[in-house]
Formats: structure tokens, sequence, C-alpha cells
């Protein structure tokens, strides 16, 4: 389950850890699943008063996929030279935060 409010995710009842910034990535990307975002706007979303480079974005990325195991890869697509596409199976809300909690637990965590 994703706690927003706590900035934890667990799974079965377990922990999963994920750094502060990788579980603000993790976020922005169930908020705006289903659609291509490109690493500027998750830079400018997470990193949005700091400089850093996308090798920044990645690292919260390998670090979300590990995180998250087998599903991480399926769950989270690179799209080649446009950004990232956050797919949730089964998903039938729009994105958004609204559903952000569905959406987790819906895939055990």
């Amino acid at each position: 389950m994703l706690d927003s409010t706590r900035g934890s995710l667990t799974r079965d009842g377990e922990l999963l850890r994920l750094r502060p910034k990788s579980f603000q990535v993790l976020e922005f990307l169930l908020e705006n699943s289903g659609r291509v975002v490109s690493k500027q706007e998750i830079l400018d979303a997470v990193w949005a008063d700091v400089a850093v480079t996308e090798d920044s974005l990645v690292q919260c990325l390998v670090d979300i996929r590990k995180t998250l195991g087998s599903q991480g890869q399926e769950f989270i697509r690179t799209v080649p030279k446009r950004g990232y596409l956050c797919e949730v199976p089964g998903s039938e809300r729009e994105p958004g935060r609204a559903g952000l909690e569905q959406v987790a637990s819906r895939n055990g965590w």
C-alpha cells in the first residue's frame, strides 16, 4: 500500500524501502499514469528548486524498479527519446492523485 501522507510503501505488510526522492518520483508517475511524461517534467516536479542531472532521475528509477521487483519493469516503461510511461494493469480510473492509493493497493503495494 502506498501511503502518501507518511511517504511509505508496503507490500503484504512489509515496509518497502525507498529513498524520499525515489518515492516522490513514483508518486509523480502514478499521478500521471497512462501518459508519457518527459524527463524534464519529472525533474521539474521532484527537484523544483535544485539543479540536478538526469542521472539523479535514472538512479531513482533504478531504485523504484529494484524495490518493486519483477513488477517494476512492466509497471514503469522507458519510452526512448520521450520519457517514461507508468502503466497500471487493470486500472479503469482517470490519472490523478485521487486514485493513487487504490492503484497501489490493487498492485499489492
